[in-house]
């Protein structure tokens, strides 16, 4: 894969990667960063050659090109003056038409959940997890150039020690998340209220961190301090399906990228998933997947 270099990044490599640190987490080390695709295919090609496991949110901005790419067992295509939002958890894989050019930024959960920013980014986690499980915005022209006016803003703040950078960064990420946030499509959470959004936001997240150890509705009900049934209720009006649905569906979920990426065997993806019984995990999936393990992880799929 080759990726055309824009008449910006033609210095060193330097300029094309910016990365802010944060010392004392493992997890945030790098709690932002922002490449243009050519360095990014130049120093880590296999960002995009492998599956690759987010860690954080990721905001892919294509500016031209054309190719695939894949995100939890489906496949989209990629088109020029896209961005493609991506959730924390999510496999992805990168599939390239020739010359490709844009944006790469990744955000740490921590660094997304700043009391800033938090609410700005409920349109993309509620939308990954209940809606499709890719946020697709396309750009206008007339918002083209504010959007990179602040990127270029953003990577220049990365780029140096100013005083104050990590607030002038907070802020310049809000706007930034804001401009996404009116131009993607929305569920519709008309007379659903803002506290119910929170619940079922907090279900998700907890059921991304628990599903191996807790697979019932009355153990994120607990949690919550609410009612198994609240919970179900909920979770259904804002997602059209109940909190037990959205269990079922993870676990399948995270089968289906273990089939097809890890090259455990269905023993050991029972195993990985909490399951003592593997025979029981090949009929859990066989019913929730519609065909048995062996043959999706052979393709048939």
């Amino acid at each position: 894969m080759r990726l055309k270099v824009r008449p910006t990044d033609t210095h060193e490599s330097a300029r094309d990667h910016f990365q802010m640190t944060s010392k004392g987490n493992a997890k945030a080390d790098n709690p932002v960063e922002i490449h243009t695709l050519q360095w990014l295919e130049q120093n880590h090609p296999i960002s995009f050659n492998s599956p690759i496991r987010t860690t954080g949110f990721e905001i892919i901005w294509i500016v031209e090109g054309t190719g695939k790419l894949t995100v939890d067992c489906q496949e989209y295509v990629i088109e020029p003056n896209v961005i493609y939002c991506l959730s924390p958890g999510q496999l992805r894989q990168f599939s390239t038409n020739g010359k490709v050019e844009g944006y790469y930024i990744s955000l740490s959960e921590e660094f997304a959940y700043l009391a800033e920013n938090k609410q700005d980014f409920s349109f993309l986690t509620l939308q990954n997890s209940f809606g499709r499980n890719l946020q697709i915005i396309h750009i206008t022209k007339e918002i083209h150039h504010e959007l990179e006016d602040i990127l270029m803003k953003m990577r220049t703040e990365l780029s140096n020690c100013f005083m104050l950078r990590t607030e002038i960064l907070k802020g310049l990420l809000k706007i930034f998340i804001i401009y996404l946030s009116r131009k993607a499509e929305r569920l519709d959470y008309i007379n659903v209220p803002e506290k119910d959004i929170h619940i079922a936001d907090r279900f998700i997240g907890l059921l991304k961190i628990h599903y191996t150890t807790k697979r019932m509705v009355a153990d994120y009900a607990r949690e919550l301090c609410v009612t198994p049934n609240y919970l179900n209720r909920i979770v259904k009006k804002v997602s059209g399906f109940p909190a037990s649905y959205h269990i079922q569906q993870h676990i399948i979920l995270e089968a289906k990228r273990q089939a097809l990426y890890s090259g455990l065997s269905m023993k050991e993806v029972a195993y990985e998933l909490g399951f003592t019984d593997y025979a029981h995990f090949s009929k859990f999936f066989k019913n929730n997947s519609g065909m048995n393990f062996t043959a999706f992880k052979n393709g048939s799929h």
